[in-house]
C-alpha cells in the first residue's frame, strides 16, 4: 500500500514539476533528432524551418543506410504534420 500509494504520490508531483516547467517548443536540433532515434541507420537528415510564428514548422527529409528516403514534417507545438517513407 505505502509503494502504491508513494508512486501515485510521485507521479502528482512529477506532473506537477512539469506543467509549471512548460512543454518545451520543438526547434531544428530536436526535431533531427527525433527522425535519427526512429531511424538509428539514417545517413543523411536536413532539417528546414517553414513558415513563422504560430504556422512554423520544421521539414526533416532524411536517407537511411539502405538508400530509403524519407519526409516528416513537424509543428512548433511538437505534433507531426506529415510523414512519408
Amino acid at each position: 500500500m505505502k509503494k502504491c500509494l508513494g508512486v501515485v504520490i510521485g507521479a502528482a508531483v512529477w506532473g506537477a514539476l512539469l506543467y509549471v516547467q512548460g512543454t518545451p517548443v520543438i526547434d531544428e536540433q530536436i526535431a533531427e533528432d527525433v527522425v535519427r532515434s526512429v531511424h538509428p541507420d539514417t545517413a543523411f537528415c536536413e532539417t528546414e524551418r517553414i513558415g513563422a510564428g504560430d504556422t512554423e514548422s520544421f521539414h526533416v527529409a532524411y536517407v537511411t543506410a539502405d538508400m530509403h528516403q524519407g519526409e516528416v514534417t513537424f509543428a512548433k507545438d511538437g505534433h507531426v504534420l506529415l510523414a512519408e517513407e
